[in-house]
């Protein structure tokens, strides 16, 4: 971090505002320095050059990061925040300040050392390489180590923010000979340092999250959303339904009969893909202590937690793709082959995943009987949602011709 003159003015309000004018400029540096572009890992986070050399090192490193790295961090900026409270600052605030001022010293080079141990940790390299074959790598997974990445970028990113809004909380206190007074709103900082210190604690935990543990929070997140497109659904085509989500903002209930009868098909499919999910994230109630890692490699666990992305992305698409037809429908001709490829799309999003679940997650309940009704729940399931897109696909079919110029 760029240093600063050490030569302060004499006299104790002279020298309370220059410490103050310090710390204010230390944190604008800091927010300058870590808001700006991280590394091309987010841009192209499948990039990494997965060799097995070099591995102790980075055992050691990953250690290091989670044993001493993060948790410095944490209590870092739980001391900034701690001693620029309001009650602390009226005694000796000159000297809280300079205590400031050291500690955004130790937590700009903590991160700079943080940062290196990723470098080591999840090196970059500019050709993709194949991760079909990195089953055995447990916590060096390149779905893990780029998971662990996005944590700490995130992180990054609320510390960034608790610099700007702690800044802008020092720029408000009114220096006086004996500290700082006046009414000042300390809310907003007190809740920016939760936010960080919460984020970091997320990152800290990541070692310990099981593979079974990422998939079900992924599909825990796809249950509330699809929940969500579901009222949003039935609210487009069903004029005693109450208003969804989006409706009262965009969306009018849509009046062609034939769009309705279709779009009312997809309902069924939007319950399957939702009951899929929701058994997913239930599986975990039924493994007790689940190992960390499983024997899929990153290509199949990011094929199944990106599964739950593309399964709502695709019927949140759907929605918009029938109010938009609706809303022309009697003005043009209508392509019903879009919707059939919409829909067969969800089936393609989860056939690898599916063969996944079965393969190395239902097997981890330990338990036959467990394991035997989820084998048999999930190929029920498979059969109940190609029907119900059989029969989307054909009524489809069954429209074209009547709509199609």
């Amino acid at each position: 971090m760029e240093n600063l003159s050490t030569n302060t003015p004499s006299g104790s309000g002279p020298q309370l505002q220059y410490q103050r004018e310090l710390v204010i400029n230390g944190f604008t540096n800091l927010e300058r320095k870590y808001s700006s572009e991280r590394t091309s890992i987010e841009e192209d986070p499948w990039s990494f050059p997965f060799n097995h050399h070099g591995m102790n090192s980075r055992e050691v490193l990953y250690d290091r990061l989670f044993s001493t790295l993060l948790p410095r961090l944490k209590d870092q900026i739980t001391a900034i925040s701690a001693t620029l409270d309001p009650v602390n600052m009226k005694t000796d605030p000159v000297a809280k300040l300079k205590r400031v001022l050291e500690i955004q010293s130790e937590l700009d080079y903590n991160i700079t050392q943080i940062d290196c141990a990723f470098l080591v940790i999840c090196p970059e390299n500019v050709s993709a390489d194949d991760h079909a074959d990195d089953q055995g790598l447990e916590q060096f997974k390149a779905y893990r180590l780029v998971e662990l990445k996005n944590e700490f970028t995130f992180a990054l990113k609320e510390i960034c923010r608790f610099f700007r809004v702690t800044s802008m909380y020092i720029q408000q206190m009114r220096p006086k000979l004996r500290g700082f007074f006046g009414d000042i709103n300390i809310s907003n900082c007190g809740k920016s340092a939760k936010d960080a210190v919460y984020s970091i604690e997320h990152t800290i935990k990541h070692p310990r999250r099981s593979e079974l543990d990422i998939v079900a929070n992924k599909a825990k997140r796809a249950v509330c959303l699809l929940d969500e497109r579901l009222i949003d659904f039935i609210s487009l085509v069903d004029p005693d339904a109450p208003p969804g989500y989006l409706l009262h903002r965009r969306f009018d209930i849509m009046t062609h009969q034939p769009l309705i009868h279709l779009a009312k098909l997809t309902i069924p499919i939007m319950k399957l893909s939702n009951l899929f999910f929701k058994k997913l994230s239930q599986l975990r109630m039924n493994c007790q202590a689940p190992p960390l890692f499983t024997q899929m490699n990153s290509d199949q666990l990011k094929s199944l937690c990106e599964s739950t992305e593309s399964v709502v992305r695709n019927l949140s698409g759907l929605m918009h793709e029938f109010y938009e037809v609706d809303e022309m429908f009697e003005d043009q001709a209508v392509d019903f082959r879009s919707f059939t490829q919409s829909v067969e799309q969800i089936t393609t999003c989860l056939e690898g995943p599916l063969l996944s679940v079965l393969l190395y997650l239902v097997p981890l309940t330990n338990n036959p009987r467990d394991e035997n009704y989820y084998q048999s729940w999930f190929a029920a399931w498979n059969t109940t949602i190609n029907t119900a897109i059989r029969k989307f696909v054909q009524a489809a079919k069954n429209l074209q011709p009547n709509h199609l110029a």
